[in-house]
């Protein structure tokens, strides 16, 4: 079933479509447990792969790279690939690209016009080293 944004998440992705229009690069958008964070996310994903961008989603722990799985498909993102071991899934090729760091760290970065980092207070130093610096 599509999740339409409520009100307050369609505002959200408002400041930052207006981050982005005034060229920042490293955004950082936080909101409350319930909010739903995955179901906005969905919906900038949605909205980039219908501007053919490639996207890395990443997530800290690998227990969540299937839920969020289940929550794009369930917003209507079919053309996603998987990088984790022997994940049903897995296809390099595919435009969005959902993986835990501790996947990335092993495996390498897939290509993508931008990530969505989940839960960035818990980066490791993978993600500072590669997109920070």
């Amino acid at each position: 079933m599509h999740k339409q944004l409520r009100s307050d998440q369609a505002g959200a992705l408002e400041k930052l479509r207006q981050s982005v229009a005034a060229g920042n690069k490293r955004i950082v958008m936080q909101a409350p447990t319930g909010f739903g964070k995955t179901v906005l996310a969905a919906s900038i994903v949605s909205n980039a792969r219908a501007k053919g961008k490639r996207v890395l989603y990443t997530v800290p722990a690998i227990a969540l790279v299937d839920q969020t799985v289940e929550m794009f498909v369930s917003q209507g993102i079919t053309d996603i690939g998987v990088i984790q071991a022997s994940h049903h899934l897995t296809d390099w090729s595919k435009p969005v690209q959902i993986a835990s760091i501790q996947t990335l760290q092993k495996r390498g970065l897939p290509a993508a016009d931008f990530a969505i980092i989940d839960e960035c207070h818990k980066w490791f130093t993978f993600v500072n080293e590669r997109w920070l610096y």
